[in-house]
């Protein structure tokens, strides 16, 4: 079950974390097989830096479907999401976590992102959910796990605290037209925040901790700040299905190795 100060944070500012979500042994198992599909794949050795490829990774989603990751949905997991969403009202995902691997770039740069083949003008924050379901009804509930120890200051994936509650309120005043389709509403949001078009553009800074550090205000008497998920591996983050974040270059010295599940209400489902 989440603490009240858990409850609290879910909601006000979009995530909290739940320390040591995940036991060890598990962590360790899911972790060595995304090391053994990253050198069948990719020819990547854990020790040997020098075959390690700058940036995300991609090609190993089916990985999650593997024995090392069936104890992720744990019947404590499952307790927490239960307090949030209601018991027998949420969908059991077929397969648990998709992984995300993201290793380290010289600098935080968005090309990083994409071994440098793509010129990258904008930070993408969006969500993963949409944006036309009963704004008063929490459709789900996003889980970011981390399989690896995650250093503060450019590791970790970015979040908006409390976007949430600025998209709340913008599904209640747009039009069904805008908020149809996940694109254009997310674009629409952006427009009508001068403060989130200044966040997205793209940076290339050596670290980005100066830079994240001024990146808050208040919008509607609604704090929002620019942060990063960090932690130790098996902490496990549950964040508000309309959160926004972004995929951020990883410029610590360690990969960051995570999985992200949605969770969707039943109810929410179209």
């Amino acid at each position: 079950m989440l603490t009240d100060k858990q409850h609290s944070e879910f909601f006000e500012q979009g995530f909290t974390r739940i320390s040591h979500a995940l036991p060890s042994v598990i962590v360790d198992a899911m972790q060595s097989r995304i090391w053994q599909a990253l050198k069948e794949i990719h020819s990547i050795e854990k020790a040997d830096p020098n075959t390690w490829i700058e940036g995300g990774i991609r090609g190993i989603g089916k990985v999650n479907r593997e024995p090392e990751f069936r104890p992720f949905g744990t019947p404590e997991i499952d307790l927490i999401i239960d307090n949030l969403l209601g018991k027998d009202q949420w969908q059991k995902p077929v397969g648990w976590g998709q992984v995300l691997v993201t290793f380290p770039a010289q600098q935080w740069d968005w090309n990083s992102l994409f071994q440098g083949q793509v010129e990258v003008k904008e930070i993408q924050w969006h969500t993963d959910y949409p944006y036309d379901t009963p704004p008063d009804e929490l459709a789900g509930v996003q889980i970011f796990c981390l399989l690896a120890d995650i250093e503060p200051g450019g590791g970790g994936t970015l979040i908006v605290a409390g976007s949430h509650r600025l998209i709340h309120n913008f599904v209640k005043t747009e039009s069904p037209e805008t908020i149809e389709k996940m694109k254009r509403a997310r674009l629409a949001l952006i427009k009508n925040h001068p403060w989130l078009q200044a966040i997205s553009i793209a940076k290339s800074l050596s670290r980005p901790e100066a830079w994240m550090a001024e990146q808050q205000t208040t919008i509607d008497t609604i704090p929002v700040k620019v942060t990063e998920l960090t932690g130790k591996a098996g902490d496990m983050y549950l964040t508000h299905p309309w959160l926004l974040h972004a995929p951020s270059p990883n410029c610590n010295t360690t990969p960051r190795i995570m999985c992200t599940q949605r969770i969707h209400r039943i109810s929410a489902i179209g």
